[in-house]
């Protein structure tokens, strides 16, 4: 009999950017992005990071990040040039990486935000913080009966 599986793997981390470098790659197989979008994308969560250390409302912290200042900031970390920021935040929108909304104004811009399922749901201990991922196994095979330990 098998014993209650208990795959506990510990991703060190040192930095704020270290853990959203990790997790962006640990949702790789879910997003798929290229390395420069996940650099834009970890310039994102880092940027929103540091913004929620003073607002807490989530809907104004969706349109400071996406603000134009925000965006310069984007652009300088990643060294980008011309509008290739406004063709990644679409190809990212494509990817539900970012979700896009049409403006209130009526010049029929867009707005986007990140797509708060890339958000790490993070729980908060002594050890570190805390991400669970659930694998939902569709098949037809019959799974061996776990026993608790």
């Amino acid at each position: 009999m098998r014993s209650k599986a208990n795959n506990i793997y510990r991703i060190p981390c040192s930095t704020m950017e270290e853990f959203y470098k990790n997790w962006i790659d640990i949702l790789t197989p879910i997003h798929k992005l290229t390395a420069k979008n996940k650099q834009i994308l970890l310039a994102f969560l880092m940027l929103r990071y540091e913004l929620a250390q003073s607002i807490s409302n989530e809907a104004l912290l969706d349109e400071v990040l996406m603000n134009e200042d925000s965006k310069a900031k984007i652009k300088e970390r990643c060294n980008l040039q011309g509008n290739y920021l406004q063709v990644a935040m679409f190809t990212l929108a494509q990817q539900n990486v970012l979700i896009k909304t049409l403006s209130d104004d009526s010049r029929k811009k867009y707005k986007y935000r990140i797509n708060p399922r890339i958000l790490p749901d993070m729980q908060y201990t002594d050890a570190g913080v805390i991400l669970q991922f659930n694998f939902e196994l569709k098949c037809n095979q019959t799974l061996p009966p776990t026993t608790e330990q």
